[in-house]
């Protein structure tokens, strides 16, 4: 009687560590998913109005294909303040994205 107690015991700890390692690794999914926003995808940022002359803030820009160094000047689109501060940084942020 003792040895099935026991045994039905370890069998409810392992489904419950079960259970808590699907938690957690369901957890850990739903957070890189979450992460993989519009910066990880391959579409161009939504960034206009760039030029190389002006004085405005200057990095890298994603634009579907690779990234280029410009200046922010009258720009418009909803990602115009998340320049890239190195081609390192926007060319590993796209990696996946090939060529």
């Amino acid at each position: 009687m003792r040895r099935r107690a026991v045994r039905q015991g370890n069998l409810s700890l392992s489904m419950h560590l079960v259970r808590v390692f699907s938690a957690i690794v369901l957890a850990l999914g739903v957070l890189v998913f979450a992460a993989c926003g519009r910066f990880a995808q391959c579409e161009a940022q939504d960034a206009n109005g760039f030029s190389t002359t002006c004085s405005g803030p200057a990095g890298y820009v994603w634009t579907g294909h690779g990234c280029i160094w410009t200046r922010a000047c009258n720009c418009t689109g909803d990602d115009c303040g998340t320049l890239y501060q190195s081609q390192e940084i926007c060319e590993t942020t796209h990696a996946h994205c090939g060529p």
